[in-house]
């Protein structure tokens, strides 16, 4: 049970720090909390480098989160069995 807990809290900070490292704006909660123009002023002065480096590390946390919450899940079932 300990198990489980640590490991919840581990993605759960994971979560935190790319969360709130900074405005991004790929990520659903900031630009939603953005007006249209302003959104798109800066998504203009923004190079598609940076978009592809922002979107590179969204994708991988997503997947990391993702198979952790899988392995987590199946490791439960196992021991439910």
């Amino acid at each position: 049970m300990a198990f489980f807990i640590t490991l919840a809290l581990w993605a759960f900070l994971i979560y935190l720090e790319v969360r709130f490292s900074k405005k991004r704006l790929l990520f659903r909660g900031d630009t939603a909390n953005r007006r249209y123009k302003e959104y798109v002023n800066d998504l203009n002065d923004v190079i598609v480098k940076q978009l592809r480096n922002a979107m590179s590390k969204h994708i991988y946390v997503n997947s990391y989160l993702t198979a952790t919450k899988l392995r987590v899940y199946n490791t439960g079932i196992k021991v439910l069995k």
